[in-house]
């Protein structure tokens, strides 16, 4: 069995659960990684951190598949800190969260963004999928499809 960490010094590290040896060092990020996960099928890996860059990674052999960067439109020096990042149930999209800008959608295929979600003011920590909902820890959750506000620690569900 494997895993998968993030650290502030700028890598992403896969590690045998078994012996405790780290298989492979993941480097790109110009800033700290704050937060990794598997794609369902655990043949990828995607990273996010300080730096604004999201990162998809092969799994096995450690070569970086993909990078998107949604804040383009900004310089190095004011992208958003990404603080959470995970895939969909089904590996065909992305949801980061940002310490400025809020909650991002985007695809992986393409790298493009979904949505951004309407109202988010940024400062999110953590986000997850779960079947057809979306889960924060912002106090501030607005409905996807619907863009209505709810309060506190939420599910929120997807309207495809």
């Amino acid at each position: 069995m494997h895993l998968v960490s993030a650290s502030w010094d700028n890598t992403v590290r896969i590690w045998n659960t078994t012996t405790g040896e780290c298989l492979s060092v993941l480097e790109g990020h110009n800033k700290g990684v704050a937060s990794v996960a598997y794609n369902p099928h655990g043949s990828q890996v995607v990273s996010a951190g300080e730096d604004g860059i999201v990162r998809i990674w092969d799994a096995t052999t450690g070569e970086c598949l993909q990078i998107i960067d949604n804040d383009k439109e900004f310089s190095h020096d004011n992208k958003d800190q990404i603080r959470s990042v995970t895939y969909s149930p089904d590996g065909s999209e992305i949801i980061t969260a940002g310490l400025i800008r809020g909650i991002k959608i985007c695809s992986t295929a393409t790298g493009e963004l979904i949505r951004k979600l309407k109202g988010q003011m940024g400062n999110t920590r953590s986000v997850q999928f779960k079947k057809d909902y979306i889960s924060s820890n912002n106090l501030s959750i607005y409905d996807k499809a619907m863009q209505t506000q709810s309060w506190g620690d939420e599910l929120y569900q997807l309207k495809k």
